[in-house]
């Protein structure tokens, strides 16, 4: 069965359009996104061997087995690895109103973007990421109201870095109470460089 697509929207219309990968006719701006596609996540055994994912699969599937979700004290660098830890990014839901602080930043991320954004609230970042940013706040409002994860899909551009293939699993756990207090994402940026569709970029 298909999964549903919460975000593909196309130029004009407030959302992103999935346009595939092709030649840019026009230079992007720090920040742009492009195809960027969002589902919801299910179990699926072979994520468990994913180097960048897996560890967050892994655990979402122990805090559904327990009927809950993932908890801030499982999030640790042991139960992450050393090689998908420089790939995490942990914010912390607070308000209200609701906000995003962002708690820790992984040194791969830090580098891909120039700069770290560890201490400052998600929504204080729209100077860099520009028009990308409210997608990126719809995207953790969903995760923060359903307390459902997602699998996200984008291409990013960053400094002179050109366009950047992303994939991410973008997950709630829980704070002090049982809503839901964080949120965890494991990031991978697969080698290569993807290009973004001509008029399909998020500037």
């Amino acid at each position: 069965m298909p999964r549903a697509t919460l975000w593909q929207p196309g130029p004009g219309d407030g959302t992103l359009r999935r346009r595939g990968l092709a030649r840019r006719r026009q230079p992007a701006a720090e920040g742009a996104l492009d195809a960027f596609v969002a589902t919801p996540f299910h179990a699926d055994p072979a994520m468990a061997s994913d180097p960048a994912l897996g560890w967050l699969a892994a655990l979402l599937a122990t805090a559904a087995d327990r009927g809950g979700l993932p908890r801030r004290s499982e999030i640790t660098p042991r139960r992450i690895g050393p090689g998908a830890l420089p790939k995490v990014l942990l914010l912390q839901v607070t308000g209200p109103p609701r906000r995003y602080l962002i708690r820790l930043v992984g040194t791969e991320l830090v580098r891909s973007s120039g700069r770290d954004n560890t201490g400052r609230y998600f929504d204080e970042l729209a100077e860099e990421q520009r028009g990308a940013n409210p997608y990126y706040l719809q995207l953790l409002d969903h995760v923060a109201d359903s307390g459902t994860a997602l699998l996200v899909a984008a291409n990013l551009f960053y400094r002179d870095r050109a366009w950047q293939p992303v994939r991410a699993l973008v997950t709630p756990v829980s704070g002090n109470g049982d809503g839901v207090g964080y949120i965890a994402c494991a990031i991978d940026l697969p080698p290569g460089e993807g290009q973004a569709a001509p008029g399909g970029a998020v500037s």
